[in-house]
């Protein structure tokens, strides 16, 4: 299995591909994306996500 080498985030992605940011959270956070596994979730401040 192959070791994760970089991390980037949806801000940063979307500013790369010209795009709206919620639109990409959207689609990264839907269970039908083909992902594999490959999104790693981190949340920072008070609130949390509702446990799915």
């Amino acid at each position: 299995m192959a070791a994760v080498t970089s991390i980037t985030t949806l801000d940063y992605v979307a500013t790369m591909l010209d795009e709206d940011v919620e639109l990409l959270e959207a689609i990264v956070s839907n269970d039908d994306n083909l992902t594999y596994g490959n999104i790693i979730s981190v949340y920072t401040g008070p609130m949390r996500p509702s446990p799915r």
